[in-house]
């Protein structure tokens, strides 16, 4: 039941996302030069930017830093 209820959950998410983005004044006011759907879209872009590689640091480098380390033999 895990994979209806999520592909549910995201075709509501997108159909709520559509409506939200839709160029109305009372949906998606402009409070600057962009509407505010926008800014929110891209907050999250950078956000999720800042995330991810934040996310790289984090993660072990399984043979490049080894290989470096380690003189080249011939």
């Amino acid at each position: 039941m895990g994979l209806p209820i999520t592909v549910a959950g995201l075709a509501w998410t997108v159909i709520i996302l559509w409506d939200a983005a839709w160029p109305r004044t009372i949906t998606n006011p402009k409070l600057g030069p962009l509407p505010v759907i926008e800014d929110l879209a891209i907050g999250c872009l950078v956000l999720g930017l800042i995330w991810w590689f934040a996310s790289l640091r984090n993660k072990p480098d399984p043979e490049g830093a080894a290989a470096i380390d380690q003189p080249v033999r011939e």
